[in-house]
This record gives structure tokens, sequence and C-alpha cells, in this order.
């Protein structure tokens, strides 16, 4: 479908190393919402034995940029994250996305 779009979700982390509280504050396109909670939600964390008394009342954030390969999708947010970057290659055969140039290098350029 050629679809692209960066979602920024918040959670925190239990003493257990538990993904919790799990909210999506910011999407491009909210296509992508339910994959980047449900990429979170299986997700464990080492923490230390103190967790409980320090880190477990800081609200976590993470940013996923959802996009083709190669793609042009940025990966900056308005704030601090640590981006995860899907990718997704296309089906050999597909028509080229909008855009982008058959037999191209993959190179993005921004006008």
């Amino acid at each position: 479908m050629g679809l692209e779009g960066r979602v920024l979700v918040g959670f925190d982390i239990t003493a257990q190393g538990r993904v919790t509280n799990i909210s999506v504050i910011w999407s491009e396109n909210s296509v992508f919402d339910s994959s980047a909670v449900e990429m979170l939600k299986g997700a464990r964390f080492s923490v230390p034995s103190d967790w409980a008394n320090g880190g477990a009342l800081r609200r976590w954030r993470v940013g996923f940029v959802f996009r083709q390969s190669p793609g042009c999708q940025s990966a900056e947010f308005a704030i601090p994250v640590e981006p995860v970057v899907i990718t997704g290659s296309r089906v050999t055969g597909a028509p080229p996305r909008p855009g982008s140039r058959p037999n191209s290098d993959g190179s993005c350029t921004k006008v």
C-alpha cells in the first residue's frame, strides 16, 4: 500500500519489567497505532532491583517509524525519544510508490 508514518507511544515499566499503561501520544497515521501498541505489549525490560523506588514513576516514550525500504520517513519527533524503525520490503513486481523512481538508488530528495 506504500503507507509510511510515525507513532509516539507512552508507557510505564513495572518492577517486574513488564509494560503497562500504554497509550498513543501522537500519530501521523492511525493505521499504525495498534501495531505499535501490540509490539510494546510483549516487551520485557531488565530493571534494577530498586526499580520500584526510583524509575517506576517515570513515564517512558518510544517513537515507532513505519516505512518502506528504502523510505524517506523521518525518524525525528518533537520530543526526545528512542526511535524504533519498522521496515517492510516491497513485493517484487509491485508498482513504485508515488514519488519514487524505478531503478533509483533509493536515496531520498527533500524538496
